[in-house]
């Protein structure tokens, strides 16, 4: 099965998503199971997420918060949810 989206995570805590097709609505964004949050400090893990992004479009900088080690992430979108391990 070929990837709707490709992820990539840096030792900062960040992300970076980029479209591997014509239009994905992402939804959601859970990594740790839920352990961590998404977004900043002042967020306080309060964040929606509704970003639409077209064939190799990059949604970068989405920071993530609480906790030491990111080692999965899950995206849902409307095409289904990926799972991704670091």
């Amino acid at each position: 099965m070929n990837n709707i989206i490709h992820l990539f995570h840096s030792k900062s805590k960040f992300l970076k998503i980029t479209s591997l097709v014509d239009s994905v609505k992402i939804t959601d964004i859970v990594p740790n199971r839920g352990k961590c949050k998404v977004g900043g400090i002042l967020d306080q893990g309060k964040v929606k997420i509704n970003k639409i992004l077209k064939y190799g479009q990059v949604w970068d900088y989405i920071p993530i918060t609480g906790c030491g080690k990111l080692l999965e992430v899950q995206v849902k979108t409307d095409k289904g949810e990926w799972n991704f391990k670091f």
